[in-house]
């Protein structure tokens, strides 16, 4: 019936070369019919009485629809449902619905109205909308290509758009689109010809085959230099000589059969890593203690962590671990001595919370009064200056104002008369008047002055009022004066207010991570206890950059940064929390404390809140500190 070769709009397609070019209005198609008037009506989109070409396309795909069976034919049963689906769809009452019979006319008025209609405007709308259509699929296109390269980590070489590629960071490879936009193309660079060439599978297998071999050596001299010098975590088990272990290290570095000479070389190396392991018997008898923490030159499996190798030991040997009554009982004392000490160490570096100062009440009164006075002068002021405004203003009316004292007083009177209005005054106020006006003024600002402090011109203290002659200038200055000093008073309480509203926030964000606080402080106590009673049990060494920490065990850590002269200025304590993260406090000494209360803190950066200036006595934790890893390195000392 209609062909459906063209797309128009969102996917939809119709036969615009079967449409009239030249717009069909309501009467032509609906004839003052009702019934045609509403289907008319569902077609005109725009509501502007006239159907255009793309709305008489749609209405001729919407048409060809009703053919369900394909035969190119409308039947009656065809034109029913389309009548019931159109009722049902405008939701049209009993007396409003269309029927089969409406849907006839309606195409048959349509073909009668277009049939002679010509067709060359409607192939120039084609046509631009073809142009259109390219143009929409090249931008989505290109968009598509740039979300591609972004997933996949890459950028616009040399930072823009100007060559069209990619670059992978990564690899340091150069990629192109295809024609299609379908797949990336390997290219390379040409500097010569500063142009991108794509290059045969030979040539680009070659590239990347120096490229990766560079990148290799590159990896293998970094990985090589690191690997000299570093350590793994090793626990000594039951019964395991210092001979074995350092043997077990060396096997651990490729040397399976180690001469003397590479043994005793390799303690030499291990007591330089582990300073504090080696135990000496009264013979010269070099040993180590089962389930000492130590650090070897090559990586070796722990069969038991430090508690499982002590216990079996103890199992082994249990005559060399019995103890008497006497001694488990001092060993207890000593014990809960310790735990005392460690909470009276962590309570003394606990912050004072309670606040330090409070809202000064009599400056807020004041700036409040200060505020409710000025608004007042505005009112009087603008009373004035309407007076002033006047062809020579009655004087009375002038005095009048001036003397509602609750409104013309000392204490607005700087706000209601300045420069302008008092030159105003001057020349529109007769001298005799003017005179007394000034004097009134004077008066009153002389009076607040005093109440302010503010030091009185010398005119103002040693001639009587009549001898005054500068009193245009005295009012000026004194008003000036006044006004300045009571907006520093309103200033003043605007700092003093946010002041105790900043220090309470403070403390408020402290108070509700009190407990992190608690524990974490609790844990710098309990690592100065075991380093200065347990240093074995104490695992130190220095960070990548620089910074000095000690561990115990269980993951608690203490890690602290120094000056160029010595002095720790940060100390960060690390509690765990779990497998995957840990709880994070860092102290510094310009009184700024940083930390992570969620626990999921990931390194360098990673910290979710910080306090600044808050009230932790950094003196105090750094003591704590130095008594961990001393007041200044030994390469400082030396």
């Amino acid at each position: 019936m209609f062909r459906k070769d063209m797309k128009i709009g969102e996917g939809d397609k119709y036969d615009l070369t079967k449409v009239s070019t030249q717009s069909v209005n309501q009467e032509e198609v609906a004839k003052n019919n009702a019934k045609l008037i509403k289907i008319f009506k569902a077609f005109d989109e725009n509501q502007d009485g006239k159907l255009n070409s793309t709305e008489m396309a749609k209405a001729m795909r919407a048409f060809d629809e009703l053919d369900i069976n394909n035969d190119s034919k409308l039947s009656q049963k065809e034109l029913e449902e389309a009548a019931e689906n159109f009722n049902k769809n405008f939701k049209l009452s009993d007396n409003e619905q269309v029927k089969a019979k409406d849907i006839k006319d309606f195409i048959k008025n349509i073909f009668n109205t277009t049939q002679n209609d010509p067709t060359s405007e409607t192939q120039k709308v084609l046509q631009q909308y073809q142009k259109q259509q390219e143009q929409m699929h090249q931008e989505e296109l290109q968009r598509m290509i740039d979300d591609a390269a972004k997933s996949y980590g890459w950028e616009w070489a040399f930072g823009n758009e100007r060559e069209g590629a990619y670059y992978d960071k990564k690899t340091g490879k150069y990629y192109l689109p295809n024609k299609d936009g379908t797949a990336f193309i390997e290219v390379h660079w040409s500097d010569s010809e500063q142009r991108f060439k794509v290059m045969s599978e030979e040539e680009l297998a070659q590239l990347n085959a120096a490229l990766e071999a560079q990148r290799a050596e590159e990896e293998a001299a970094a990985e090589a230099e690191e690997d000299k010098n570093k350590t793994y975590g090793y626990v000594v088990q039951p019964d395991e000589s210092f001979t074995d272990v350092v043997t077990k290290s060396l096997k651990a570095q490729g040397i399976e059969n180690p001469t003397e000479e590479q043994i005793a070389e390799a303690k030499e190396q291990f007591k330089k890593d582990n300073p504090n392991a080696i135990r000496t018997t009264s013979d010269g008898y070099e040993f180590l203690l089962v389930g000492e923490q130590v650090k070897l030159r090559g990586e070796v499996e722990s069969p038991k962590n430090s508690q499982e190798a002590i216990a079996q030991w103890a199992e082994d040997h249990p005559d060399l671990v019995w103890k008497s009554k006497a001694q488990r009982e001092e060993e207890a004392r000593i014990k809960q001595q310790r735990e005392e000490t460690v909470q009276t160490t962590a309570e003394s570096i606990a912050p004072d919370l309670t606040p330090k100062e409070t809202i000064d009440e009599d400056l807020q009164q004041n700036a409040q009064t200060i505020q409710q006075n000025q608004t007042v002068a505005k009112d009087v002021k603008e009373e004035i200056e309407e007076i002033l405004t006047k062809t020579n203003p009655p004087d009375w009316q002038l005095l009048g104002v001036m003397s509602e004292k609750d409104r013309f007083n000392k204490d607005t009177v700087a706000y209601i008369i300045d420069e302008q209005n008092l030159e105003k005054i001057e020349q529109t106020v007769i001298n005799v008047d003017k005179n007394r006006i000034y004097g009134e003024i004077l008066g009153l600002l002389k009076e607040r002055a005093k109440e302010l402090n503010i030091k009185l011109p010398d005119e103002l203290t040693k001639l009587p009022d009549e001898m005054i002659l500068n009193k245009k200038e005295l009012i000026n200055k004194l008003s000036a004066d006044i006004r300045s000093a009571e907006q520093k008073t309103v200033e003043n309480a605007k700092t003093d207010k946010e002041s105790y509203e900043t220090e309470q926030a403070m403390l408020a964000k402290i108070n509700e991570n009190k407990e992190l606080f608690e524990e974490s402080n609790n844990s710098l106590a309990r690592v100065v206890d075991m380093a200065e009673n347990e240093p074995d049990s104490v695992t130190r060494g220095t960070t990548k950059k620089g910074s000095e920490y000690c561990s115990l065990e269980d993951g608690t850590e203490i890690c602290i940064k120094r000056d160029k002269e010595g002095n720790i200025v940060s100390v960060q304590i690390y509690n765990p929390g779990g497998p995957d993260n840990h709880y994070d406090i860092r102290y510094n000494s310009d009184g700024t404390v940083y930390f992570d209360p969620d626990g999921k803190y990931t390194g360098s950066g990673g910290y979710k809140e910080s306090i600044i200036d808050a009230p932790f006595d950094f003196d105090k934790i750094k003591a704590l500190a130095e008594r961990i890893f001393g007041a200044k390195p030994k390469a400082a000392e030396e």
